[in-house]
């Protein structure tokens, strides 16, 4: 329970001022309406012991008989109120925390995402974390309202019998203890499994995507996927029908002890008054009471189950929200000169023990358009990578203008505009795609007259994209390259522009676009293009060959031609294709 409510104290540092207040009111305002039900209670044995015995005045049970509707109507008004308000709380509370585990994700270190533990915690938050946060506050809620009702009820039943109180909460005692271990049991198989959960959730997504469909039914893949998602949901299962078919036997054993002994209490409850021995309201209220605090007492601890069962959560946002992050370094130091300097820098991607770099030394001038190339798996994208910042456990030195580029990350990505080989593709207007909200000096009617693609259809810039709205249409890849291109270019106050493989998907057309955009690009800005495509090998300053992690050898095309056979094996290999005017 001191995890939980150091828990709720995390939480409120997410929450902003007004939610909390409105949190901590609606928890008072549930509170209050709890102590409704004890004063029913009272007020309903008054009554009947008042008609059983015709000793009242008229005027007494009258008046007995409004404060008992009176206390029942506001008990009704005060569950709709606070059902309405409920539902208010816990849709600020669901947008609140969505957005604190998404600002978290947008900060955690890159290495991280290349970690299988990393993956399987993140599934469990995603998975649990928003409904368990809200479960556990229910629950609070829940148990207080409970312990307030039962303190009622006991104070109701102890003044008639004290042993019949007792006997009911020790009854519930051996189910309570059931719950709590097999709830601890299926917390570590949710653990284990989370892998295969994750594997299913996978091969689940890629039978519903669209773009997936014509592969899946050419190939008739459907089989395939669907026997694998069976294999492993049956892996799954079996793990928690081992625990169930334990569970059910003895939580149906402490079930019927908890009903013996109520059945008991009930009769002891009744013989008094069949020998004449006690009030009928006594009795009546008492068995009401009695049966009352032992579903509050029951219910109580259905609330203490929630709670831990969602209590294993914390560990996983403990776990997930010590992730390490990205350094946010404020330093005064500014660029002036976007030279970028790589120094003996070597790097080995998380859980492996092979450089993906090793020994590497670059220098590229602010103005210079520079080409890497190599073989898949020779270190171009993870260079890239380096250079963005996306990892930070390399060891030599990575140099902006002189300065340690993990001090100048902020002003980099400021001033850095990229193409992806993965490029973000948003179901959404093209001018969304394209500005992403961003000031720029592009004018609409410009792209759409530089790009013809765009410039073709109905809605020109505005064409919504994909299967999230009517009316939307499908890009080719090609297209949705031209996109992510021109997401680079219209960036403002951009100096390093990085393209990883930019003209992968491109017919000849709009490969022709983008060489010209790339002449048209000022002197001053530097260019770094990844690409297994030597037809721009031409038109940069200089190329970088790269081989199993190292730079084999770097030069004008001209010098490569001469004297590297490396180089001039690729050249010649693909030399029909990239014939341009230059």
């Amino acid at each position: 329970m001191k995890k939980t409510v150091q828990f709720i104290l995390e939480i409120q540092k997410i929450l902003d001022k007004k939610t909390w207040i409105k949190v901590k009111l609606f928890y008072l305002a549930v509170l209050l309406s709890a102590i409704f039900e004890p004063i029913v209670l009272v007020l309903y044995k008054n009554l009947l012991n008042m008609l059983s015995n015709q000793v009242a005045f008229a005027s007494t049970i009258f008046w007995v008989v409004f404060g008992y509707e009176f206390v029942q109507l506001l008990s009704g008004f005060s569950m709709l109120l606070i059902g309405h308000e409920k539902l208010k709380l816990e849709y600020t509370l669901n947008n609140i925390l969505i957005k604190a585990v998404h600002n978290k994700l947008n900060r955690i270190c890159e290495e991280e995402f290349e970690k299988e533990n990393t993956y399987n915690l993140l599934e469990r938050v995603k998975e649990s974390f928003v409904n368990s946060v809200l479960s556990i506050i229910d629950g609070l809620i829940g148990g207080a309202t409970q312990i307030i009702q039962c303190v009622g009820c006991v104070l109701i039943v102890t003044r008639i019998n004290l042993y019949l109180g007792l006997a009911m909460i020790l009854a519930n005692i051996p189910y309570i203890i059931v719950n709590i271990v097999y709830n601890i049991k299926e917390y570590k198989i949710k653990q284990k499994c989370s892998l295969k959960k994750r594997q299913v959730s996978y091969y689940e997504e890629q039978l519903q995507y669209r773009r997936n469909a014509k592969d899946i039914r050419l190939f008739n893949a459907t089989p395939y996927m669907l026997n694998r998602i069976e294999n492993l949901k049956t892996d799954i299962t079996k793990e928690y029908v081992m625990l169930y078919n334990k569970e059910v036997w003895l939580k149906s054993a402490t079930t019927i002890l908890k009903f013996v002994v109520t059945g008991l209490c009930i009769i002891l409850c009744i013989k008094p008054t069949y020998y004449g021995t006690a009030n009928c309201g006594d009795i009546v209220v008492l068995i009401t009471a009695s049966l009352n605090l032992e579903n509050k007492i029951f219910e109580l601890f259905e609330n203490y189950y929630l709670i831990m069962n969602c209590g294993f959560i914390i560990e996983d946002w403990y776990s997930f929200s010590e992730l390490p992050e990205e350094k946010e370094i404020k330093s005064n130091d500014t660029i002036e000169n976007y030279s970028i300097t790589f120094r003996n820098v070597s790097f080995k991607y998380p859980g492996t023990n092979r450089y993906a770099l090793q020994g590497v030394n670059l220098h590229i001038k602010q103005g210079e358009k520079i080409v890497i190339i190599g073989e898949n798996g020779s270190g171009k994208t993870t260079f890239i990578n380096l250079l963005l910042g996306c990892f930070s456990s390399y060891t030599g030195n990575i140099l902006i203008d002189g300065k340690e580029i993990c001090n100048v990350y902020d002003e980099i990505r400021r001033n850095c505009s990229v193409v992806f080989q993965d490029f973000l593709k948003l179901q959404l207007s093209i001018k969304d795609n394209i500005f992403l909200e961003q000031s720029s000096l592009f004018e609409e009617k410009q792209i759409e007259e530089q790009v013809y693609f765009i410039g073709n259809l109905k809605n020109g810039i505005n064409t919504v994209l994909g299967q999230l709205e009517e009316g939307g249409i499908e890009l080719s890849g090609g297209e949705w390259q031209l996109i992510a291109i021109l997401r680079a270019m219209v960036k403002t106050n951009k100096k390093i522009i990085v393209m990883d493989e930019p003209t992968s998907y491109l017919d000849s057309k709009k490969e022709d676009w983008f060489y010209a955009t790339l002449l048209e690009i000022p002197k001053d800005m530097t260019v770094i293009i990844v690409s297994h495509r030597l037809s721009v090998a031409k038109l940069c300053d200089r190329i970088v060959l790269f081989k199993k992690g190292r730079i084999e050898t770097m030069g004008t095309h001209e010098e490569l031609i001469e004297n590297s056979e490396e180089y001039k094996r690729m050249y010649f290999s693909q030399k029909d294709m990239y014939d341009i005017n230059s």
